[in-house]
């Protein structure tokens, strides 16, 4: 890691008088898996929504590269700092694998190329080889709806390659997946979204992909951070007591 890309300072999220996440902070470091886990309703979906730009923090701020992420509207500044996966994988059953990779591009296409290439898909040769890269390119004239959950997964990922965001947000990715394409996909988010200049934020609740894959877990129970530890610190009983 070369230096801190991610900085979450002090930041709180109320809905009313009703807290969803209170007095957060911590950095992410350059070429970072930072795994993120607690029970449902802790505040973690709430804040892999703020650091994508989807919602704001009540008080506190969050920057990337040195970007208060705040301060940007969505489009191509906000697309070149982050991009997501989440459980239902980020794509679009009904159109072909070719337009969901493609889909990558819209932070920085016009409105008219991006309607041009839902008829007539632009870049084939770059998706093709992103594809061929992740082992599904016979499957880039398919439909999205009609991939294995693993495939679904691989063509969010090669659709973060098109977008080639500084950090990738993953919200459960695996949690649908059996062990094997889970840790198929696992291996995939550590060496194709991951290099000197990209991290990676994921929530997850199975302690050894946490163990095996990740840098640093953080613990968030009742909203707010109860622990944050190095990999070489991460135990069963330690998630255990984080859910009781």
């Amino acid at each position: 890691m070369t230096g801190n890309l991610i900085d979450i300072n002090n930041v709180s999220k109320y809905y009313g008088t009703s807290a969803a996440l209170k007095d957060v902070s911590f950095k992410v470091g350059q070429g970072e898996i930072l795994a993120i886990a607690g029970p449902s309703g802790s505040g973690k979906t709430t804040l892999l929504n703020m650091i994508s730009g989807l919602s704001k923090p009540t008080t506190g701020s969050i920057s990337i590269s040195s970007q208060d992420i705040g301060k940007l509207k969505p489009g191509k500044d906000l697309a070149n700092l982050v991009g997501m996966i989440d459980q239902q994988y980020s794509i679009i059953p009904e159109l072909n694998v070719i337009n969901n990779v493609l889909a990558g591009n819209l932070g920085n296409w016009s409105l008219f190329k991006s309607l041009l290439s839902l008829i007539y898909p632009l870049e084939r040769g770059k998706v093709f080889a992103i594809l061929k890269d992740l082992g599904i390119e016979d499957k880039i004239n398919n439909k999205a709806a009609h991939l294995s959950g693993g495939e679904q997964q691989r063509v969010s990922i090669a659709r973060l390659l098109v977008q080639n965001p500084m950090v990738v947000l993953a919200d459960e990715p695996v949690s649908s997946l059996d062990p094997a394409r889970a840790e198929d996909i696992m291996q995939l988010i550590r060496s194709k979204l991951v290099n000197t200049n990209r991290s990676v934020i994921i929530t997850l609740h199975n302690t050894r992909l946490i163990q095996e894959y990740c840098s640093r877990l953080i613990g968030i129970k009742e909203h707010s951070i109860v622990f944050d530890v190095s990999a070489n610190e991460i135990n069963e009983s330690m998630l255990k007591e984080l859910y009781k």
